[in-house]
């Protein structure tokens, strides 16, 4: 699981930092060509003011140039005709302007070019005028607007170096979050197959021994059988209730959506619930609302279930001489049905806990009709219909178990 949880943290660092440089290298790709776009815009309205000055006056002083030069970090090359060059230079002096002005002349007149001098790459604008009388060139080292950038591409590499950490810490918290609900479920599925061996090594041992018994003792083989065919039904009736649970687990509950009266569906669990009460001696009543209780939307044969639940688990551990009860109440949301017994009760302190699988208290521990997966059953089936449970202590004593259903 672990194993697990470092590749699905790696695989969110991954991604997140991945997204995270594609966003950045286009914001930065957005400044460098903003970058680009601002000095090629400035270079060419300075040339074009450089010519109309040359048409208008036919001289622009030394001076000037040499501060335009200085303040635009330019080379500026003027010429009035082919072959006369206006003015000699501040910006780069000597072999390195002459060469730079050779490998303009090379390239002609293009407007727009790049060229490379030394170790130094220079944008170059370049324009002449209609008869031709008049031309410059303006050539801008690229290393000037690389410099521009430091800044803002130092910002970006600060935002991608603190968000790969920071998508590093919530690559990991989120691959907890995402692990936490498998490893949930990995520890219910362990408890869920513990659980079960441990029912069912118990009637194991008791068939391995009575068969072995019956071997040996021949007058009493029918008895040892007998024990036998009753811990196969009990081993029966446990699979039964696991298969329900797994059921469940793996694909759902199948719930059927139907409306039905809660009055009618009330008398028919009384009259279908009531001789196995009788068999067990314990009187099963039935307290109906005085006005009609209402409809209910869900599955009926599965609710049944869920009342059939409770009746067997207050004939097992609440069973009186005052009996059971069962109760219909119909609120302006909802119908209520409980199942109450004048037992021991259920403590507080374990009424979230009955519902755990495989749990049972003390007493029912030496009840081995029951496994601890009923009440469970009943929840989970309950909440499939939309409803809840909800464990009441009965008025004298005793334990009353609720299902709440919206009402129609």
């Amino acid at each position: 699981m672990n194993r697990l949880k470092r590749k699905l943290a790696g695989l969110y660092t991954a991604s997140g930092i991945t997204i995270l440089a594609v966003i950045l290298f286009a914001f930065g790709f957005t400044i460098y060509e903003g970058k680009n776009t601002d000095t090629m815009n400035a270079m060419e309205e300075q040339g074009d003011r450089y010519l109309y000055m040359l048409e208008k006056q036919n001289y622009i002083e030394d001076s000037f140039l040499k501060m335009e030069e200085r303040y635009s970090e330019c080379a500026i090359f003027l010429f009035d005709g082919r072959n006369s060059l206006r003015f000699s230079g501040e910006y780069l002096k000597g072999e390195e302007r002459k060469k730079l002005l050779l490998l303009c002349l090379e390239t002609g007149y293009q407007n727009w070019f790049r060229i490379s001098s030394g170790n130094v790459r220079y944008l170059v604008y370049s324009k002449e005028t209609r008869n031709g009388e008049k031309s410059l060139y303006l050539c801008k080292g690229m290393n000037q607007i690389y410099k521009e950038l430091y800044l803002p591409f130092g910002i970006l590499f600060c935002f991608l170096l603190g968000g790969s950490v920071a998508i590093f810490l919530l690559g990991r918290l989120l691959a907890g979050q995402a692990i936490k609900p498998v490893e949930e479920n990995q520890k219910e599925q362990m408890a869920f197959v513990h659980g079960a061996g441990h029912e069912l090594r118990s009637p194991l041992a008791v068939i391995r021994s009575n068969n072995a018994a019956a071997g040996v003792d021949k007058e009493k083989e029918e008895h040892y059988r007998q024990i036998i065919d009753d811990e196969c039904a009990r081993m029966g009736h446990l699979v039964e209730e696991l298969l329900v649970l797994a059921a469940g687990q793996t694909r759902g509950y199948d719930i059927k959506e139907e409306v039905f009266c809660a009055d009618t569906f009330m008398i028919e669990c009384y009259e279908k619930f009531r001789p196995v009460c009788r068999e067990k001696q314990v009187p099963l009543f039935i307290s109906l609302p005085d006005g009609e209780g209402g409809e209910i939307k869900g599955d009926k044969q599965r609710l049944e279930q869920v009342v059939e639940i409770f009746i067997q688990n207050a004939l097992s551990y609440g069973a009186t001489r005052k009996g059971i009860e069962l109760g219909l109440e119909a609120t302006r949301k909802h119908i209520v049905i409980s199942v109450m017994d004048h037992g021991p009760g259920i403590p507080p302190e374990e009424r979230e806990e009955i519902f755990r699988r495989f749990y049972r208290t003390d007493k029912s521990r030496r009840d081995k009709e029951h496994f601890g997966l009923g009440l469970s059953i009943a929840k989970e089936l309950t909440d499939a219909m939309g409803g809840r449970i909800e464990v009441k202590d009965t008025p004298g004593g005793g334990a009353d178990f609720r299902i709440r259903l919206n009402k129609i």
